[in-house]
C-alpha cells in the first residue's frame, strides 16, 4: 500500500515578526507487513527530501476528506431512503 498521511500539523507565523516563519510536520503510515515503516515523522526539508513536499501532503488530505464526504454522503442517502 502507498504511504499516507496520518497527521498534518501546521504552524503559522505571525506576518508582523519576521521571527516567527510558518512550518509544518507530517506523520506518514502504511499498513504493517509492507515494506514502509509503521509510522515515521518528517519536518519540512526532511517530508520535501522524500518526496512528501506541501502541495503533496495537502493532495493526500483532500482525496482522503473527499472520500469520506462520499461515504457519509452515500449512507446518508441511504438512510433518508429508509425513512420514506
Amino acid at each position: 500500500m502507498t504511504p499516507y498521511v496520518y497527521e498534518f500539523l501546521y504552524r503559522g507565523g505571525d506576518p508582523d515578526d519576521a521571527a516567527t516563519s510558518p512550518a509544518w510536520h507530517v506523520i506518514m503510515r502504511g499498513l504493517p507487513g509492507e515494506t514502509w515503516p509503521g509510522e515515521r515523522v518528517f519536518n519540512m526539508q526532511q517530508a520535501a527530501e522524500a518526496g512528501f513536499d506541501l502541495p503533496a501532503v495537502i493532495g493526500g488530505i483532500n482525496v482522503a476528506a473527499l472520500a469520506e464526504v462520499d461515504r457519509l454522503n452515500s449512507i446518508l442517502a441511504t438512510l433518508q431512503g429508509e425513512d420514506a
